[in-house]
């Protein structure tokens, strides 16, 4: 939320539900690509083989130990990303956010 390229997004149209999405698929049309939806079952053998040397790796203790220490908490990150977008103000004006940005 505190990155330059969001501060002129409009949040509360889409906490609102007023937003347009920029494209909308046709309905009528069946766009599921069955190719890609069981990513295992399309890889060769060799593919798979080089696929679960990677997964086995990553669980290796020598590994798993580089990431000890972090911790992602998903619920609470979206509490306060929910917080953080309820007080914006209503409507935000691209000049001020730029002056702003650009008195920085």
């Amino acid at each position: 939320m505190q990155h330059p390229w969001l501060k002129n997004f409009e949040w509360q149209l889409i906490l609102s539900e007023e937003m347009k999405a920029p494209y909308n698929p046709d309905n009528k049309l069946d766009n599921f690509d069955e190719q890609h939806a069981n990513h295992e079952r399309t890889l060769n053998p060799t593919e798979q083989e080089e696929l679960y040397s990677k997964k086995m790796l990553l669980r290796r203790d020598s590994i798993q130990h580089l990431f000890n220490g972090y911790y992602y908490d998903y619920l609470t990150d979206a509490k306060e990303v929910i917080e953080e977008v309820q007080t914006l103000p209503e409507k935000s004006t691209a000049g001020q956010t730029k002056q702003t940005y650009e008195s920085k």
